[in-house]
């Protein structure tokens, strides 16, 4: 018993990290810390690190995440930021390291249930309290402000929450084909439709929005053409929707498509909205890339060049990043940045390619989102957007590996079998 203690006490470590961990995913980056820090210890007391090692070298994030630091440390030879910027940088993208363990700690199909779990848990606190504050806001009651609704910190990021409900809405869809029950298949269809008013009336993110009529689209057209036609109907009617019941989503589009008329006119355009601020940023870094194509500025360096193009008031949106991961890495890493960016995707999209089934609809689903949001943010600078695709693609990509595992030791068994007779 002496010598079990040890190993079942580090066993339960790493059930509690991943517990925190993806109940965290969609509540608390906090608890995420603590989840990662919890896995940490719990690796570190089970030993074997020649085994943790050859078990990240198989997954397929395991090479980008590792480029993507290398280059952010490396990038402050030659960068132009300040000490404290480029500081900043090394402490998040450092940030994404930890997440690869979260593969290493999967390595069951009990785990696995943890984990998903875990994670419709956290989902479901979410949305229940999305709704609490909005039915108190109506009702008169009392309700704090949406910067501390509740103790979660993620609730603070409508991003974040647009791309969990879009993936939510993935996941139930797929559930909700695979049920046999007649119940379920209700229960899994209520949870379908608050998911989706959650997005369309208590959310503005027109990222989550974009991210979540993909994603069913490419699940329709999975199914077959008559199943995606279809749901090019529904997403019209979605969208109709979404201009009738939410004036501020339709005003920010109008907004953007007058932006982008004066762009491309050359005339003056107002950097009120969101999607005219996106503009002005994005037509900068290009203006920056082109001073250094191959290479970039170095690290911090968009903070550094981007005060040129905007002015102080302005600066405290526009002077973080561009909201493009691809012009951000651009700017900073040149051709060499966007590379390594599309070197990840590219990796994102082979792991979908060697699932099957409901896995593989997952994981490019989760890249669709995760393209989308590179497109209008930056998931890899933003806690929030970091926290949520990497643990979700560690995750995948342990229960990718375990299933093909049990599959060639099925394969094996039935060959063995086969030769006995």
């Amino acid at each position: 018993m002496r010598l079990g203690w040890p190993k079942y006490f580090q066993g339960r470590l790493v059930d509690l990290g991943l517990v925190a961990v993806f109940f965290g995913v969609p509540t608390s980056r906090a608890l995420v810390n603590v989840g990662l820090a919890l896995l940490l210890l719990g690796v570190f007391l089970g030993g074997g690190y020649g085994t943790v090692l050859e078990r990240l070298r198989t997954y397929r994030l395991f090479l980008p995440t590792v480029l993507i630091f290398i280059l952010v440390a490396a990038g402050t030879a030659w960068g132009i930021g300040t000490e404290d910027v480029m500081a900043l940088h090394l402490a998040l993208y450092a940030k994404l390291l930890p997440f690869l363990l979260v593969f290493v700690g999967v390595d069951s199909r009990v785990r696995i249930r943890y984990c998903w779990t875990a994670f419709s848990a956290g989902c479901f606190l979410m949305v229940f309290m999305l709704y609490y504050r909005y039915m108190a806001l109506r009702l008169g009651l009392p309700a704090p402000p949406a910067a501390d609704a509740s103790a979660f910190s993620v609730l603070r990021n409508y991003a974040v929450q647009s791309l969990l409900t879009a993936y939510c809405c993935l996941v139930l869809t797929e559930s909700w084909q695979q049920a046999s029950s007649r119940g379920i298949r209700w229960l899994i269809g209520t949870a379908q439709l608050v998911c989706l008013s959650s997005l369309l009336f208590l959310l503005e993110s027109k990222a989550g929005l974009i991210g979540l009529l993909l994603v069913l689209l490419l699940f329709s057209f999975t199914r077959s053409l008559r199943a995606g036609l279809f749901s090019c109907v529904g997403v019209l009617i979605l969208l109709a929707l979404a201009f009738k019941y939410s004036p501020a989503l339709a005003e920010k589009l109008a907004s953007l498509a007058s932006d982008l008329s004066a762009l491309v006119s050359g005339e003056q355009y107002e950097r009120h909205s969101s999607g005219g601020y996106r503009l002005a940023m994005w037509s900068a870094s290009i203006d920056m890339m082109a001073q250094s194509w191959w290479y970039g500025h170095g690290t911090g360096s968009y903070a550094a060049l981007s005060p040129q193009f905007f002015n102080s008031a302005e600066c405290a949106v526009a002077c973080v990043h561009p909201h493009n991961q691809w012009l951000f890495f651009g700017v900073e890493y040149g051709l060499l940045g966007v590379a390594v960016i599309s070197f990840l995707i590219y990796r994102m999209a082979t792991l979908g390619a060697a699932a099957k089934g409901s896995l593989r609809l997952f994981i490019w689903g989760l890249t669709v989102l995760f393209v989308v949001d590179a497109m209008f943010n930056g998931p890899l600078w933003l806690p929030g957007e970091r926290v949520f695709f990497f643990s979700m693609f560690a995750l995948l990509a342990a229960q990718l590996q375990l299933t093909s595992a049990v599959a060639r030791d099925q394969r094996a068994q039935f060959l063995l079998d086969d030769t006995r007779h």
